[in-house]
């Protein structure tokens, strides 16, 4: 599958999925449904070091936190660094402690 934006999600992104956002899904779904769900965020919230934390929805309509962080050098794909349930959207911002109002994806909406 190629996705016109590429991330590389880390193992502990993954196991995190798979622990608090979708169990049962395997390493492999865990990886293509995170990389689809980036292609159309619903939100972002800039972060700490350069990161930038996703608010993220589903096909089922699940939402979903990721955050991620720059290509580091040498390489071309952003890292996606951890994932987490919507619930914790806010633990997400108030984790990051960077002032400032996230920005709403234009044609999505943040609940």
């Amino acid at each position: 599958m190629r996705f016109e934006q590429p991330f590389f999600v880390t193992p502990h992104a993954v196991r995190a999925f798979q622990t608090r956002v979708c169990p049962g899904a395997t390493a492999a779904d865990a990886i293509r449904q995170v990389q689809a769900a980036l292609q159309d965020p619903i939100a972002c919230h800039p972060g700490r070091d350069g990161a930038v934390v996703f608010l993220c929805e589903l096909p089922n309509g699940k939402r979903f936190g990721a955050v991620v962080k720059p290509a580091p050098d040498g390489l071309s794909w952003p890292v996606v660094t951890t994932t987490g349930q919507a619930w914790m959207w806010h633990e997400f911002n108030r984790y990051q402690k960077v002032p400032g109002k996230r920005q709403v994806i234009p044609g999505r909406t943040a609940r």
